[in-house]
């Protein structure tokens, strides 16, 4: 695998240092720092909006298509409509068709 393709399938990265600066609470985790961010799912009309966005123009039965495989979490629509945009000679039917085979995208 080269390395570029190493490279795009990486999502998280999650650094760890083994020196103690300051005395942390045994019963705390020390990853618990900064703003905690939940997303909600994406209505049916804000993936129609984010389609527009990316000029894949789907109409309304293409979104629920979409909504009804994965449906609205937040990151699989966009890796979702990135991927339709990036390569257009995928339909819609042939994405969800592979979505969750080993052959669908990383």
């Amino acid at each position: 695998m080269s390395r570029k393709r190493t490279w795009t399938q990486l999502r998280l990265v999650v650094i760890h240092s083994t020196e103690v600066y300051i005395r942390l609470n045994i019963d705390q985790s020390p990853f618990n720092v900064g703003v905690s961010i939940e997303l909600s799912d994406f209505s049916e009309q804000q993936v129609q909006d984010l389609s527009q966005q990316y000029a894949l123009n789907w109409k309304g039965d293409q979104v629920k298509q979409l909504m009804n495989s994965i449906g609205g979490h937040p990151f699989l629509v966009q890796q979702a409509v990135n991927y339709l945009k990036t390569h257009p000679s995928t339909t819609l039917a042939q994405f969800l068709e592979t979505a969750s085979t080993e052959s669908g995208i990383l």
